[in-house]
């Protein structure tokens, strides 16, 4: 009787050490695993710092490339309408958005900065810049006429190039 009761707490000792260090395995894992997705997060948080700055850069060298005064332009950006909304009527804003921003947009080249967009305060231009990923600065100008949104011109000079992010 002894020798099984010893048997079976032998059995249950072993179990449980078993167990337990499996438990102890999983616990360490899953804080390294936390520690690891924290320093991805960091990771991630400093690169979209470094890419908030690069934007910045660029988009104060289009500013002065093309010498425009921003007193008279609302600075707006892609999904404006609710920007428009506040300095124009819906129709206008919507108008404003859909027939000259949006097919900008669609015509961004791929790899190029984010567009700073300008439209004039009494809503009859827009403008539109962005930088392509060789370094040109691009600027886009639509003028309304006649309640008709015309592509007046566009302008290319060559910018400084991209830096990667790193």
């Amino acid at each position: 009787m002894k020798k099984k009761t010893i048997g079976i707490l032998l059995i249950i000792i072993f179990a449980v050490s078993i167990g337990f260090s499996y438990a102890t395995k999983i616990r360490d894992n899953y804080i390294k695993d936390i520690r690891n997705s924290t320093g991805l997060i960091q990771l991630e948080n400093d690169k979209a710092e470094k890419a908030k700055i690069r934007v910045n850069k660029v988009w104060e060298e289009l500013e002065s490339s093309y010498s425009i005064d921003t007193e008279n332009y609302i600075q707006t950006g892609p999904g404006c309408l609710d920007i428009l909304k506040e300095y124009f009527e819906p129709e206008q804003a919507f108008t404003i958005a859909d027939d000259v921003i949006s097919p900008y947009l669609k015509e961004l080249p791929l790899g190029s900065i984010l567009p700073l967009i300008y439209v004039k305060k009494d809503g009859t231009e827009v403008i539109f810049m962005y930088k392509e990923a060789d370094g040109t600065n691009v600027l886009k100008k639509s003028i309304l006429e006649n309640k008709q949104w015309i592509r007046k011109e566009v302008k290319k000079e060559k910018g400084t190039p991209l830096e990667p992010i790193k």
